[in-house]
């Protein structure tokens, strides 16, 4: 049975008369990769909902929808903080070390206030 994200993606491959291959050449990955992905079998590369917004000019219903699927399927998240400034660094760890301590309550403020930037 195809997951949502397969079937949102098909629509989207419909809506732009595109097989599996041409969009996974889009996306810089193998078909068999995008597949995988469709099929809950690997996980979501970070950069794919950016890519999918980007090059299919995606509507906000539709990205808020791959984001929710992305979410239930991630058991980890990867952040880059090389690059970032000494404020942004303390803050992805702080949050990091009370993830767990979040409330329900706080967790949607953050994420209402994410959001909105």
């Amino acid at each position: 049975m195809a997951t949502t994200l397969a079937k949102i993606l098909k629509i989207v491959r419909f809506d732009h008369d595109e097989i599996l291959f041409t969009m996974s050449r889009k996306l810089g990955i193998s078909s068999a990769y995008l597949s995988a992905i469709e099929n809950g079998k690997r996980e979501i590369p970070s950069d794919f909902v950016a890519k999918l917004t980007k090059l299919y000019s995606l509507d906000e219903k539709t990205i808020n929808q791959i984001n929710e699927i992305v979410a239930k399927k991630s058991q980890n998240v990867k952040i880059n903080i090389s690059n970032s400034s000494a404020n942004k660094k303390t803050l992805a760890i702080n949050f990091a070390r009370t993830f767990d301590d979040i409330n329900e309550a706080t967790a949607k403020k953050l994420n209402d206030l994410l959001n909105s930037i």
